[in-house]
């Protein structure tokens, strides 16, 4: 059984294991005709606490396990819920060291709406079959690195107005790096430091640079010198993944046509 953490438990980890129970026979364990066997009863009873809902990976376990008025559990199994199990199956090695079993391609399928979210938003066509775990970890990575910008952008974007009244530049589309650069060429105009060409226009450049000094006691440069750290370590960071998952992306298309061409081969064969 797993749950969210509490306060004791540290901040990055989402979920984490209380009990671990090896069931040999699952269609014993849990079934419509005799419910839940004793150990697994059990469970819920321990850990559940009152009013709190049991998070299960399908439909019909949370019919069993709420037709038992003595246990007196009341699940939840949604879209959410769905999407937490499949990360959970795919960690499960991680989650849960005890467990030996290794997925089947089945219980990997079909692939998470938030991997498939963040695969589409960087152009990656990947069909379930072709997910593996590193195109996983990747796609985590790059969500991670999102929520840095997503951390940022708030505040940054605070600065429109006064890029907007001092430089006349509409800062409204900016990516979080591109502000967090413009503020640090602001706040320290002196220091030499790489600019990609495209990021800025000339003209973009040129009034950020003409108009620094304007900017004096609207900024404070200790926290834009801290930002653009940060960001510029998750630019870097998802540039390089995004190198890594074009190279899994292709590694998996190029498996997926030598197993289709295998298919073909030996189906003509049988003929």
């Amino acid at each position: 059984m797993l749950r969210p953490p509490g306060p004791r438990q540290r901040r990055g980890e989402v979920i984490w294991l209380k009990q671990f129970l090896e069931v040999e026979d699952k269609s014993a364990a849990i079934n419509r005709t005799t419910g839940l066997d004793k150990q697994l009863k059990d469970m819920p009873k321990i850990w559940c606490r009152p009013k709190e809902k049991l998070a299960v990976g399908s439909h019909e376990y949370k019919e069993i396990i709420e037709a038992d008025k003595e246990l007196g559990v009341t699940c939840l199994f949604d879209n959410s819920v769905m999407e937490a199990m499949w990360g959970v199956k795919n960690l499960i090695r991680i989650l849960v060291p005890q467990e030996q079993k290794a997925l089947t391609m089945e219980e990997r399928l079909p692939m998470s709406k938030g991997l498939e979210m963040i695969l589409h938003r960087y152009g990656f066509d990947v069909k379930p079959e072709m997910v593996n775990d590193d195109i996983v970890e990747t796609a985590c990575f790059l969500y991670d690195i999102e929520l840095v910008e997503k951390k940022h952008s708030r505040s940054l974007h605070m600065l429109d107005i006064d890029i907007k009244e001092i430089s006349g530049l509409d800062s409204s589309e900016w990516r979080p790096m591109k502000l967090a650069t413009a503020m640090k060429k602001i706040c320290y105009p002196e220091e030499d430091f790489e600019i990609p060409p495209e990021m800025f226009s000339s003209v973009e450049l040129l009034k950020i640079k003409k108009d620094a000094d304007k900017y004096k006691n609207r900024v404070n440069s200790y926290s834009v010198s801290e930002v653009y750290t940060e960001l510029g370590r998750a630019y870097r960071d998802k540039e390089e993944n995004l190198r890594y998952m074009h190279a899994l992306v292709k590694a998996a298309h190029e498996a997926a046509k030598r197993l289709t061409q295998a298919t073909e081969g030996y189906a003509m064969e049988e003929a």
